[in-house]
Order: structure tokens, then sequence, then C-alpha cells
């Protein structure tokens, strides 16, 4: 490519980061199918994924959404030293750009709170039956 040449996303290359990336089933799915590279993320990841097997009910929806937190926590480190490279070797046009920080852990943040409230609602639910 060209020092001029420009990439331009698909519409569905917005949906997939605007949307899709920040669902709570899709993000799941992506950190279970992802290579992380640094074996503290890994270890952590391991270390949450081995309570969630053990947990049931409201306690183990609730580690698999702070799995999915872990999880961009380190896609955002991994684009650290990404926008660090672009910025150290003067690539602009949009790649030294903060996008996981900026724009997908506030949209998983809404999403994941929203999953939240809902796992909660549908548990109070459950226990609300089981009294009766």
């Amino acid at each position: 490519m060209e020092d001029k040449s420009i990439i331009l996303p698909t519409r569905f290359g917005v949906y997939l980061v605007k949307e899709l990336a920040t669902s709570f089933a899709y993000s799941e799915i992506c950190s279970l199918d992802c290579a992380i590279l640094d074996e503290a993320h890994w270890k952590n990841l391991c270390g949450l994924t081995n309570q969630i097997e053990a947990a049931t009910g409201e306690k183990q929806m609730q580690l698999r959404i702070e799995r999915i937190r872990h999880f961009f926590e380190y896609l955002n480190t991994i684009e650290e030293k990404w926008v660090v490279q672009c910025k150290r070797y003067h690539v602009g046009n949009g790649w030294d750009e903060q996008v996981v920080k900026m724009h997908l852990l506030p949209a998983l943040d809404v999403n994941l709170k929203k999953v939240a409230e809902d796992v909660k609602r549908r548990f109070e639910r459950i226990a609300t039956r089981e009294k009766q």
C-alpha cells in the first residue's frame, strides 16, 4: 500500500465494532476463542474460568461478566502498545487512536450493566417463585 492509501470499513465492519463487539454473547465467545499472549492475563482469565465452572446461578453470571471485563482490559493493553508504536513512527490517520479505550469500553460497560441488571431480576423472580 502506498503512504496515501486509506482503508475504509464496510457497513458490516462498523456494525462489528460498534454493536457486536460489545454485546455480552459475542464478546464472551471472543474471550474464550482468542489467543492470550500475556501470561498474567492468561492466568487471570483461566482463574476466572475455573471459578465460573465451579459457581452456579447469579454468581456464575457475575463471574462471566467479570471475565469479559478482564478480557477487554487485555485488549486495551495490546492496543496501548500499538498506539505507542504508531506515535513513535509517526503513523497517524486514525491508526494511533485508542478505539478500545475510547469507544468499546464505554459501550461494553453500558451493555454489561444491562446484563447484570437482567440477571439480578431473573434470579429474584426465581427466588420469589421458589418461596411460594
